[in-house]
Parts: structure tokens; sequence; C-alpha cells
């Protein structure tokens, strides 16, 4: 059955109300900017809750985004240092920090573990600054001693940067001990790294 939808102001609170009851928030919000279009075109009743339904639609799909922003990453120190030199060398880098940059927590495994590139710390120090400005957490892990951080970044200076601003905030946990994934091991088959 088509009717036509031209409303007087009480059904319009009506409407209004049930739209609020219902949860649909962005659409009791624009109801009566809605309403409007729909008289001016002379819109049926089924195409202004077509309208209705792709503006709630619209609200959810916005409020999922912004739920996926606050989710974790984590990410090898390796991966990250090279998508970013590579993104660096192609002039793309402040694009290629977007993904690092929204998630609401950034884990950074294994600073050091492997070799990193010449321009390492150039490429860290954007993401840890920019997410330290934004105040984001960044739980590293990192097998050599933080003193080492300059040769292992190639750039003492701006290791001692990246530290400041990761310490800032932060906490230093140091762990030594025989390595969890050797645990099952005899103390006769185990054969453990001297320390550092």
């Amino acid at each position: 059955m088509n009717r036509s939808l031209i409303s007087p102001m009480a059904e319009l609170d009506v409407l209004g109300t049930q739209c609020e009851h219902l949860r649909l928030t962005r659409v009791a919000q624009t109801l009566p900017s809605l309403l409007e279009q729909a008289a001016q075109q002379e819109l049926i009743y089924s195409a202004f809750l077509q309208s209705v339904l792709e503006t709630e639609v619209a609200a959810k799909l916005e409020q999922h985004q912004a739920m996926r922003v606050q989710m974790a990453r984590f990410v090898s120190a390796d991966v990250l240092i090279g998508e970013l030199s590579h993104a660096a060398s192609l002039g793309t880098l402040d694009t290629a920090l977007t993904p690092y940059l929204q998630p609401h927590v950034l884990v950074l495994d294994e600073i050091g573990y492997l070799a990193h590139v010449a321009d390492a710390a150039n490429v860290l120090y954007r993401v840890v600054n920019e997410r330290y400005l934004r105040q984001l957490p960044i739980p590293v892990t990192t097998n050599k001693p933080l003193a080492a951080w300059g040769h292992v970044l190639h750039d003492g200076d701006l290791a001692e940067a990246i530290l400041d601003r990761l310490l800032e905030r932060g906490t230093h946990f140091e762990m030594r001990g025989r390595s969890y994934r050797t645990r099952h091991l005899k103390a006769t088959e185990r054969v453990d790294a001297p320390d550092a």
C-alpha cells in the first residue's frame, strides 16, 4: 500500500520518539530533514523508509569503523621497518604509516632480533613519535640491551630519542633465564646461550 508522507508536526514527534526508542539515534537526529526531503520530492512511504534505513546503516558502519580503530596490532620490528623503509624510498611514507598509527595498541616484536636496514631509526622514530604524541601505547620486545639500540638501529641519537619516548610513560622489564621454548628439554639437552 503506497501512501504519501506529508506529516503534521505531531506525527513527526511520534516518529522521532519511536526512532529514539529503537535506538535509531542518527535517524531521530536527521528525521526533520528527511521528512522535509520526502515531502518536497513527494516520496512514497516505502521510499522514505528506505532512506531511513540507509541513514541508519551508514551510522552503524561509521560506528564499526570507529571500533576497528581501537583494536590492537601485532607486528615484528623487521616487517614494520622494512615496509616503512620501502615506502620512504618510494616517497609514500606518510601513507604507509597509517596502519601503524591507527590501532589503540601497537605491539612491536623483536627489535634487533634480525639486522635492520640502514634507515631503521628514521622510520621507527616516525611511528614511535606519532604514537607518543597521541598517547598510544607501544609494548616492545627485544633481545638487545637498551644501550645497544644505537648500533641496532644505525643511529645512536635517534635510538636515544626513541627510547626516551617509549620509557617516559613505559616500564622496562628485563627477563633472564632459560628460553621458554626449551622448557620441555632436560637440563642436559639444553643448549644455553651465554648471558648477554
